[in-house]
């Protein structure tokens, strides 16, 4: 779906939701929510590193026993996100099973739990004390949040993207996500064929330079010494990093939308989005606080997304995906091309 990212839909348009995301240059992959994973391959559960999930309906937050299956014998930490409650979820989880033969800090959370408040509090679950939520000060600087707004999550184990999280309204609280991977440094070829000098490890020298904002001195060119600024200059262009948007099940509604809204700078490169129904049942999708494929393609325009992926569609179609399919494809491409009086309006017609 992206260049940067391998984003997989793990159980297809129609199965629970769970979204595989890896980053090309990075074996650590990020799933966001738990539904089956019987699909995924032990090594392909290893891993993952974060959980981002975004409420504990069943068909969302099942998968999280084979999750932590295959964790159990490797000591590494595993950060979770999730709403208001995540953290007595994930215990409740835990409590489940006798941890007898565990060695102390054998298994190991970090989870982050966010609030309709904007608040974001993070706790360390480990087999020491029996699971027991001992507070971290994560966000002891953060500011104090407001309602509505989105919240920026403070991974503590991983640096490969940025996430960030805002309470939506589905009857309960649901997070829907940001996903931002940072800035690169790349090549022009153009630029570099002008070069007196072949191409060699030195650009991934230059690159790491550039990266850190740190081009002092100079890079070796198979014995040549050349100025980094002055080269980083010449050849290297920044790359914005992509970007996407997952949302699932909520009302489609004034206020949902504007908290979507504020999740970020636009456009993003994708939106991954629920279409439990299809728009012949909008009254469907009204009372069970979910999407249509239209709504979908509606809010994929407002935030200017370059793609549209929907997903979770509803069981009551039989497993036949082309109609849902067609008429969000259809709509997205359509809702491109209107102004933003027409898209207002066509928004303010659809909202609850």
């Amino acid at each position: 779906m992206l260049s940067t990212l391998n984003i997989q839909l793990i159980n297809g348009l129609d199965g629970d939701p769970a979204l595989y995301v890896q980053p090309n240059q990075s074996s650590d992959c990020l799933l966001i929510d738990a539904g089956s994973l019987d699909k995924l391959t032990n090594r392909e559960l290893l891993k993952i590193r974060v959980l981002a999930v975004t409420h504990t309906h069943l068909d969302h937050f099942i998968g999280f026993d084979r999750l932590l299956r295959v964790n159990v014998p490797h000591f590494r930490t595993l950060e979770i996100i999730g709403p208001t409650g995540i953290v007595a979820n994930v215990r409740g989880k835990l409590q489940g099973y006798s941890w007898n033969l565990l060695v102390p800090g054998q298994l190991n959370f970090v989870v982050h739990e966010i609030n309709s408040a904007g608040k974001a509090e993070a706790f360390c679950l480990t087999n020491v004390n029996g699971f027991h939520p001992e507070p971290l000060d994560t966000y002891k600087d953060v500011p104090p949040g407001v309602s509505g707004q989105a919240r920026s999550v403070k991974l503590t184990t991983n640096n490969d993207f940025e996430i960030k999280a805002v309470v939506v309204d589905h009857g309960i609280d649901v997070l829907a996500y940001y996903v931002s991977m940072p800035d690169s440094m790349v090549v022009s070829k153009q630029a570099l064929d002008k070069l007196s000098v072949k191409p060699g490890p030195w650009i991934s020298d230059l690159q790491k330079k550039a990266g850190t904002g740190n081009l002092s001195g100079s890079v070796d060119a198979f014995g040549v010494q050349l100025d980094a600024a002055m080269l980083a200059s010449q050849i290297l262009e920044r790359r914005r990093g992509e970007r996407f948007i997952y949302i699932t099940d909520m009302v489609f509604s004034r206020e949902n939308l504007a908290r979507i809204l504020g999740l970020s700078d636009f456009p993003v490169d994708l939106l991954v989005c629920e279409s439990n129904y299809v728009r012949a049942d909008r009254n469907k999708a009204i009372s069970k606080c979910h999407l249509t494929t239209y709504q979908a393609a509606l809010i994929a325009a407002a935030i200017g997304a370059k793609k549209l992926q929907i997903f979770h569609v509803s069981n009551i179609y039989g497993g036949d995906l082309e109609l849902p399919q067609r008429e969000a494809a259809e709509a997205f491409s359509e809702l491109q091309f209107k102004d933003s009086k027409g898209l207002e309006a066509a928004l303010s017609m659809e909202y609850v």
